[in-house]
């Protein structure tokens, strides 16, 4: 097939994704379309690609998920790249639309229906014994589908009128997706590493690393509450820690705040269903397709739709984002921090939040008592969200936190 590169539109972890345009008469012979989506990367690193080529393989023929027209390997400037042809998305992704909305969030008639679309998706994922474990905005891309002559009489130019249909979503970026009730506990936990993107992850995957069809619908809830709102799920201080922020999602009692105002009853009861801590009390995939969230969506009616697009959610004043590099990775680091507190609150031994303690002033601290010619045995123990400081108190014996030190 010949084919070439065209502009680039967009860079990601697993690498670039570009458009591809091929010529006419391949086109035709190949049964492809004239303009694809082409994700590329060299072939040194492209083991992410390569799975989500064969995720894409067992998901051929779901609506709601991105077609794959397969893949070639070619030498540009004297390196070696797998390309991956995807079916092109006209409208983007999902969280460029969202962005695009500006800060009300979508319209509820159109998040109803990207909901219902990604409902189906990840219902035919799961009946299949997978799961995509990183469900987000930008992970689900926006499909035209083909234009629909109307049987009408041709106006005076001897053309019928056109009407183009709306956008479907789809899922995509199955790279780190995997079997159903595969624990990465002892793979890639152990080695500091959990799938899926902080703001959206469930938190028994952050919790003990689970990952089932349940934690697919914790991630749909926040990104339909993304959706709605135009904000992250989850409303953080933007100078909270990393390993803050993990144990928070993974071992509090709370959940992403949904607004009591400017939602309708239903979405507000959809995303309560979704956003359930405990996964077996949260809703399933054909549970929530019943929901009326999303199969009233065919009997809405004119004035109705008209009323959803008059709704606006105003973000509360003193919510803060946290919007850094970990709000788009498909995969990242546990901090050493973190992985301690989660050791803390698995045997019951929870940080002790009284006091707030900065690094700065820990180190300040033991300067100022090494100055003064004062011995003392350090012990370190949390004391506020992911800060760690230096008090000359006694060890207690029977406590199985490991003491490192992080600079």
């Amino acid at each position: 097939m010949k084919w070439r590169r065209g502009e680039t539109l967009g860079v990601g972890a697993s690498g670039m994704v570009s458009l591809a345009l091929v010529d006419d008469q391949a086109a035709f012979y190949h049964d492809l379309p004239c303009v694809m989506a082409v994700k590329s990367a060299p072939l040194s690193k492209s083991g992410s690609i390569c799975r989500e080529r064969r995720h894409l393989n067992r998901f051929e023929g779901c609506p709601q998920v991105v077609r794959c027209f397969g893949s070639d390997t070619t030498t540009e400037e004297g390196e070696d790249w797998y390309n991956l042809f995807l079916e092109y998305a006209s409208g983007s992704s999902l969280f460029d639309r969202i962005r695009r909305s500006g800060r009300g969030g979508l319209p509820e008639s159109e998040a109803r229906r990207y909901t219902k679309s990604l409902l189906l998706g990840l219902n035919h994922v799961h009946k299949q014994g997978y799961v995509h474990c990183d469900i987000k905005p930008h992970n689900v891309v926006l499909v035209e589908s083909e234009s629909e002559v109307i049987r009408s009489p041709m106006n005076l130019n001897g053309k019928r009128k056109r009407v183009k249909k709306e956008h479907t979503a789809k899922i995509a970026d199955f790279g780190v997706a995997m079997k159903a009730g595969k624990r990465t506990k002892d793979e890639e936990r152990s080695k500091g590493k959990l799938r899926g993107t902080p703001m959206y992850i469930a938190p028994e995957s952050i919790r003990c690393g689970e990952y089932e069809a349940h934690s697919d619908i914790w991630a749909l809830g926040c990104t339909v509450l993304h959706m709605l709102t135009g904000e992250l799920p989850w409303k953080c201080d933007k100078n909270m820690e990393k390993a803050a922020l993990l144990f928070k999602f993974g071992f509090t009692e709370e959940v992403p705040e949904i607004p009591s105002y400017g939602l309708s009853k239903e979405a507000q009861d959809f995303l309560n269903k979704c956003l359930v801590r405990d996964p077996k009390s949260r809703w399933t995939g054909d549970m929530l397709l019943a929901h009326p969230f999303v199969s009233g969506l065919d009997c809405m009616t004119a004035e109705s739709r008209k009323g959803e697009r008059s709704r606006v959610v105003q973000p509360q004043k003193a919510a803060k984002e946290v919007i850094d590099s970990s709000s788009s990775q498909s995969s990242f680091d546990l901090t050493k921090p973190y992985l301690l507190m989660s050791r803390s609150a698995s045997n019951r031994i929870l940080p002790d939040f009284s006091k707030i303690r900065t690094i700065k002033k820990a180190k300040r601290m033991e300067e100022e008592e090494e100055e003064k010619g004062k011995k003392f045995e350090p012990s370190f123990r949390l004391d506020a969200w992911g800060y760690w400081g230096v008090k000359p108190i006694p060890v207690i014996p029977s406590s199985n936190i490991a003491i490192e030190i992080f600079n």
